[in-house]
């Protein structure tokens, strides 16, 4: 009986204690309900965005056709280039938006092409790239042209097996793409070669079709193309890191303009691609100036004409021809260097000054010892004056006579 006999002091700490765990366990439940909400609402929240960027990407493909015709490669591509060009334009797409619509904007052939090129466009600018080295048939370098088969070739008991491989060069890609803080120029490849064993014979070059002859590859040409494209990779880079600084002022505009255009002449860097770069070079009042009115840079064009027109003083051309007209021949200075400034004050005096002109300004500047026997020859040129005064001058050497 003792052993059953009810406690009423138990009874009331059995009670405690369970109120205490239902209490908890409300706790727990409430918890794990209030977590399972916010998962919820996070999970409907990253739905909802993703929903949305599709539907952007959505409206933006359904923009791309709606106002762009797309390429099919049977087309003129130099006039769907600027057209498209155009469009872009006037609806300020921007660069990293154009180069997300180019799937959009071939198809046919061009589809094709690109699908199998895709890995190395990386911007709209290797794009535009592409598609004139594949597609633009008035240059000797289409993709007609440019395609090539690898075929190898074994002659044994006089039976010839031939196979071929088609594959397709690897473009260099261009200049250029320009992402605000960077510039990446990716590296070209060698173009496929052909390998011919005839008995035991190795011979490399290249075939067009493997029914036809065999067509052997000038290798120095080879070597000299991958030099012109890697000397071409080294002068962007220098650009990018030791740019030819303008910045307004007192800095000559005019042959600022002319080392960079001379810079990118020999980098082969195409117009739309220029003005992608040409902000590396500006510093200062340039600087403001170029980020003031960038929009108004249609062309390469375009911007040489307002720069010049903004930094080149009204005085200009009277200064130069000034300069000019007291101007002659230093002392040591060599026929050569002569000769080059003088030209360039006569075109900066007058750029549409004659040939008569400036060759009477090189005959009344020159050293009058070099003067008297160049005239004795009577030139008609500017070439011919410094071709005769340069063998006066290499003669007065010889003869250690001094000219003046």
């Amino acid at each position: 009986q003792s052993i059953f006999h009810k406690n009423p002091d138990n009874e009331s700490t059995i009670k405690t204690i369970t109120d205490h765990i239902d209490c908890e366990s409300s706790k727990v439940a409430n918890n794990s309900s209030n977590n399972i909400k916010q998962d919820e609402i996070i999970n409907c929240k990253d739905h909802q965005l993703q929903i949305e960027d599709n539907e952007d990407e959505h409206h933006f493909d359904t923009f791309i056709l709606q106002h762009f015709v797309p390429l099919s490669g049977k087309q003129s591509v130099n006039q769907w280039l600027d057209e498209t060009e155009s469009k872009f334009n006037h609806f300020k797409i921007s660069r990293h938006l154009r180069f997300e619509s180019i799937s959009l904007l071939v198809e046919g052939d061009a589809k094709r092409f690109y699908i199998k090129n895709r890995n190395e466009i990386r911007s709209y600018d290797d794009f535009y790239e592409f598609l004139l080295l594949h597609f633009d048939k008035t240059s000797p370098n289409s993709s007609q042209e440019q395609s090539h088969s690898t075929c190898i070739i074994n002659t044994s008991n006089q039976q010839t097996s031939n196979h071929a491989e088609q594959t397709i060069d690897s473009t260099e890609k261009s200049t250029d793409s320009y992402d605000t803080t960077t510039f990446t120029r990716p590296s070209s490849t060698h173009p496929p070669t052909t390998v011919v064993d005839v008995g035991t014979t190795n011979i490399t070059g290249e075939i067009l079709d493997h029914k036809s002859t065999t067509i052997i590859t000038d290798t120095p040409t080879i070597l000299f193309d991958q030099t012109t494209n890697d000397l071409r990779k080294a002068i962007l880079e220098d650009f990018i890191k030791h740019p030819k600084i303008f910045k307004g002022g007192k800095d000559n505009v005019n042959k600022w303009i002319e080392d960079i255009e001379h810079m990118l002449d020999i980098a082969h860097v195409r117009d739309p691609s220029r003005l992608d770069l040409i902000s590396y070079s500006l510093r200062g009042d340039a600087l403001q100036w170029y980020k003031n009115n960038k929009t108004l840079f249609t062309s390469w064009s375009t911007f040489i004409y307002e720069i010049k027109r903004t930094f080149t003083s009204s005085f200009h051309e009277e200064l130069a021809f000034k300069k000019l007209e007291s101007y002659t021949q230093g002392e040591n200075q060599s026929i050569r260097n002569f000769f080059n400034e003088v030209l360039k004050l006569c075109k900066e005096a007058d750029p549409t000054m004659s040939e008569t002109t400036k060759l009477k300004n090189l005959l009344n500047k020159t050293k009058s010892t070099i003067q008297f026997e160049v005239r004795k020859k009577k030139p008609t040129t500017t070439g011919e004056f410094l071709e005769y005064a340069k063998d006066v001058e290499e003669l007065f050497q010889l003869s250690n006579i001094n000219i003046d």
